[in-house]
């Protein structure tokens, strides 16, 4: 005969212990204490205390591919295909590409064996080679991302006065401060704001691209006076050898309009020199691992958004140096 709980006092206590009063599942506490975090839901429904988490291709990819797309591109490439030839130029862009593949494949390699926590390259260096050295190399890397964007936004300001029909180096620099000045108010808006600036900058990098690709292979423009014309193999042929010259620099006071244009020589170009122009574009190849604290899988996602970043920058990069050794003449 099987004791009744009723009649079993010990029996009667298991079964309240094993029997705990029930609470809704969509319920507050019920919430909380699954989750087993001591923040209160009025923080975590506003994310006050949380990072905002993205994932490869909202974040790392489109990061990856605006920083490697930058000035240099746009406003280089043409000279860096008509002085090292096209075959040099392959062969300097793959160059940068083996080099930026291996940093990258070196950092994921790092994240598969350790936590991987906010830090971005302080993180990585720290782990292999300890926090002092942690330290420089993060302190040297925040300097030269700081150069970095002063020159893109020195370029950026450039651009746009030439565009105006304004040649004064005051007003370019002011230009290009006034840019520094709202990137910084951007950054103070916080991450998600960023993101979503990104994905426009991407938008505007695509259309941009998409034009150049399809006016080359489709709409040709014929300007033989600017060196330009249809896409021909025999154009592509004699730009396929290098053709080294004299350094010229031209100094902001000496911009064209301005009295007494003088071109100082600093030597002779080489395959070195242009490799240096070019891989500069490359210097923000671990900007997806610099999210890592906000990445919601970060091994995964750093390995794909940089990865797949890589590949097609590689490809696009490569194509737009084809089309210009095919239809722009030295």
């Amino acid at each position: 005969m099987n004791p009744s709980p009723h009649n079993n006092p010990t029996a009667a206590a298991v079964v309240g212990q094993q029997s705990p009063p029930t609470v809704e599942p969509d319920s507050l506490f019920a919430q909380q204490s699954v989750a087993g975090e001591e923040t209160p839901w009025w923080q975590r429904n506003f994310l006050l205390q949380q990072p905002t988490l993205v994932n490869a291709w909202n974040a790392v990819f489109p990061t990856v591919v605006v920083n490697i797309f930058g000035i240099v591109l746009f406003l280089r490439m043409g000279w860096i295909v008509g002085t090292a030839g096209l075959f040099q130029a392959i062969v300097v862009l793959a160059l940068c590409t083996l080099f930026s593949s291996v940093t990258v494949l070196s950092a994921i390699g790092i994240c598969e064996r350790c936590q991987i926590r906010s830090g971005g390259i302080y993180f990585l260096v720290s782990h292999v080679l300890g926090k002092r050295i942690g330290g420089a190399v993060g302190l040297i890397y925040t300097f030269g991302q700081a150069c970095a964007t002063s020159l893109v936004a020195l370029g950026f300001g450039e651009s746009m006065a030439k565009l105006a029909g304004i040649f004064n180096p005051v007003a370019i620099k002011t230009l290009s401060m006034l840019v520094l000045v709202i990137l910084n108010a951007m950054n103070f808006a916080g991450l998600r704001f960023i993101i979503r600036l990104q994905l426009l900058l991407m938008c505007f990098l695509a259309l941009a691209i998409g034009d150049f690709l399809l006016g080359a292979v489709l709409f040709t423009p014929q300007d033989p006076e600017a060196g330009i014309g249809e896409l021909s193999a025999e154009r592509l042929f004699q730009n396929w050898h290098s053709h080294y010259g004299p350094s010229n620099c031209t100094p902001f006071s000496e911009l064209p309009g301005i009295e007494d244009h003088n071109s100082a020589e600093l030597g002779q170009e080489n395959f070195f020199s242009v490799f240096g122009i070019l891989f500069a574009n490359f210097i923000g190849v671990l900007a997806g691992v610099n999210m890592s604290g906000n990445l919601a899988d970060p091994l995964r996602n750093i390995a794909e958004g940089e990865l797949s970043a890589l590949g097609a920058s590689f490809a696009l990069c490569f194509l737009i140096m084809l089309i210009l050794g095919a239809s722009v003449d030295r």
